[in-house]
């Protein structure tokens, strides 16, 4: 189990040492608030991130002042960098002293520019972009990573469709914009994963052509209520859709020989037809699904299928009581999180 660990002004290098050899740590953090002396940021370096390149060196939440990021040279070894929750940062340039950065997260709201990408090396593997209050930002700086698997933007849609660019590119999310016109993403080879959320669409007809996509999820996207592009994936294997009150139904999914898994929450679904067109469907979960009664579920029951597990969540108590009740009789009910 990874462990998030704050940081403490008065550690001596033993304890920061016994901190590196503590496996479990995965993110070391620090109020932007705080002032960290010099003396411990360079033990940090030293003992800590020279030898544990997996730890993340993550700077959060300071919202009444702006963070000086000179310190960072200080700290050449970091390799995963998170600078999060924050509203202004000076001296961003400072992220070049990083010459081994892998991973970094600009989260910083009054940031006016992206141009501190120009300073990450060029063989980053992981970005995450978070929203800002201009609207003017640009995303043109992308196309300098050659090497990049995983990408997170949130609210920048100027030069989106450089990210079509980035070949090497298998996850991507997509956050807080217009998600009508994505079809740049089918000149990416290699993307297995695509998370789209709080934007706007009708429907995601241009995702017809990614001829890799394994996972699929869909999180509070404004007008949905189209998904039959999904019917054209064929590679997918799981499919997660939240908060979609306009989603009445799926399509056919007989040509999705490979997809075992559907995640359902809060999703307006009027009928389960489609669960028996899906040819390799073991695993079903829906949550506070407001519209179905157990009659669905027990419609469900019936219908001929490879489904081997089954969770349900309906609005009204009895509703939810009754379907429990003839899920557990049909013996697919299991709760054991097998869903997440």
């Amino acid at each position: 189990m990874s462990e998030r660990i704050e940081l403490k002004l008065d550690w001596t290098r033993e304890q920061v040492r016994q901190l590196a050899a503590n496996g479990e740590v995965s993110i070391l953090q620090f109020a932007a608030a705080q002032e960290v002396p010099p003396s411990l940021l360079e033990i940090l370096n030293e003992d800590i991130f020279r030898h544990r390149p997996d730890i993340t060196w993550r700077m959060y939440g300071s919202y009444a002042r702006v963070c000086d990021l000179s310190y960072l040279r200080l700290m050449p070894h970091v390799e995963r960098l998170s600078l999060d929750c924050l509203t202004r940062v000076s001296n961003a340039h400072a992220v070049e002293a990083l010459p081994k950065l892998k991973e970094f997260v600009f989260d910083v709201y009054e940031a006016d520019s992206l141009d501190v990408l120009n300073a990450v090396p060029t063989d980053l593997q992981r970005l995450r972009i978070g929203k800002t209050k201009t609207k003017k930002t640009d995303l043109f700086g992308l196309e300098r990573f050659s090497h990049l698997r995983q990408l997170v933007v949130a609210g920048h849609t100027r030069g989106l469709e450089v990210i079509g660019k980035l070949s090497t590119l298998n996850e991507v999310s997509l956050m807080g914009m217009p998600l009508s016109n994505l079809v740049f993403l089918r000149h990416l080879p290699h993307l297995h994963t695509l998370q789209l959320g709080f934007g706007s669409a009708q429907n995601l007809d241009t995702l017809a052509g990614l001829n890799a996509l394994r996972h699929l999820a869909l999180l509070r996207i404004k007008d949905l209520s189209d998904l039959s592009v999904v019917s054209q994936l064929e590679t997918l294997q799981r499919l997660t859709a939240q908060d979609q009150p306009h989603l009445a139904s799926l399509p056919s999914l007989a040509a999705l020989n490979d997809l075992e898994l559907i995640v359902l929450n809060n999703v307006g679904l009027k009928d389960l037809r489609w669960v028996a067109s899906a040819p390799a469907l073991e695993s079903l979960a829906m949550f506070q699904m407001p519209t179905l009664a157990h009659g669905d579920i027990q419609s469900l029951l019936r219908q001929p299928g490879p489904l081997r597990r089954l969770m349900v969540g309906l609005k009204s108590a009895r509703e939810h009581r009754l379907a429990r009740q003839a899920i557990e009789e049909s013996g697919l009910w299991d709760d054991g999180g097998w869903w997440r």
